[in-house]
Parts: structure tokens; sequence; C-alpha cells
């Protein structure tokens, strides 16, 4: 399967992309009369949380595979932008941040209608954060937050050519019961 991991990068980082246009469209309606792109970090960061750190954590899983093959003398395979990058090529973004865009907004902006689209992305986003967040918070009382000695060996087997597939299942089960940087990296 030729560029099996290359298409899989593709298609996560279109869905990336298509996921923040939907959010940026969903702030425009919020968006100060004198707006950059910061502004709009910040507002998404605010009201799409987890799906900042999601993108986060993509940028720093595809950063960790392209370190994993320059020792090995290989072609680096994603380059993956940086977040903000993402954001700024983003068509929508390249359009609420062009001059002319810009200027029409500053134009027809009005205050109040802004306050009220605030409270209504408010309204429809807090539900979503918080049972976004008492999920986390249920699974980290599930782990223990312990960094036991034994995780890198338990992995080594993992990956070793002879360990059957129950073994492999005993092990993935074993490793979900901590909440540490290790596990999560190795899932």
């Amino acid at each position: 399967m030729p560029g099996f991991t290359k298409h899989m990068y593709l298609n996560d980082l279109n869905k990336i992309k298509s996921d923040f246009s939907n959010y940026i469209k969903n702030i425009i309606q919020i968006l100060s009369e004198e707006y950059n792109l910061d502004s709009i970090m910040y507002i998404l960061e605010k009201y799409y949380p987890y799906e900042c750190q999601i993108l986060n954590e993509k940028y720093d899983y595809y950063c960790l595979k392209d370190k994993k093959l320059i020792p090995l003398n290989k072609k680096v395979r994603y380059l993956m932008p940086k977040p903000k990058s993402i954001i700024r090529g983003l068509k929508i973004t390249k359009k609420i941040l062009s001059k002319t865009y810009k200027d029409n907004y500053a134009l027809n902006f009005d205050k109040n209608l802004q306050l009220e689209n605030e409270e209504l992305l408010k309204k429809e986003r807090e539900p979503k954060i918080n049972k976004i967040k008492e999920k986390i918070d249920k699974a980290k009382l599930k782990a223990q937050e312990v960094e036991p000695s034994f995780l890198d060996e338990l992995m080594g087997l993992y990956e070793r050519k002879r360990t059957t597939q129950k073994d492999k299942v005993y092990i993935f089960k074993e490793l979900e019961k901590y909440y540490c940087l290790k596990v999560i990296s190795f899932f």
C-alpha cells in the first residue's frame, strides 16, 4: 500500500481545514470592529478549546514522526504547517482578513448585534465544552496518574515480533489503566 500514511495525513489535514473553516464561519459574527489573525485565534481557543488542543496535538504528533525519520536518513514525510499557519491559509480566513472585507465589516459593525451573537454562541458552545470536560475528568479519575517503571518494558513487549495477539490485548488493557505522557504518546 504505497502512500498509505501520506494519504492518511492528507485526509487528516483536509478534515482539520474543513472543521476550522466551519468554526470560523461561526465566529465571524462576534469579531470586534478591529480584528486580526491573533484575535481570531483567541476567539477560536475560547469557544473551541478542545478542537484547538487536538490541532496542536496533531501538529506535535506529525512533527515527532518527521523527527524520527531524520536520523534514519529518510525523506521527511509530513512537514505539517503550524496551527496558526493552517488557520491563516484557509480560504475563509484569507477572505475575512482582506482589506476590503475588513473595511466593509467596520462600516456595518453594530456592537449590540455583536454582543447578542456572542451570547448565542456562548449558549451553544458552553454545554458542549462542559460535556467534553466532564468526559475527560471521568477518564482521568479512572486512570492512575503515576508512571510506573515497567511501562517501558510493556511497550517494548508490545512491539516485539514474537508477541501474540492475546498478549497485545493484555498489554493494551494494562496500559489503559495509566494516565501519563508515555501512555498517551503510545496510543
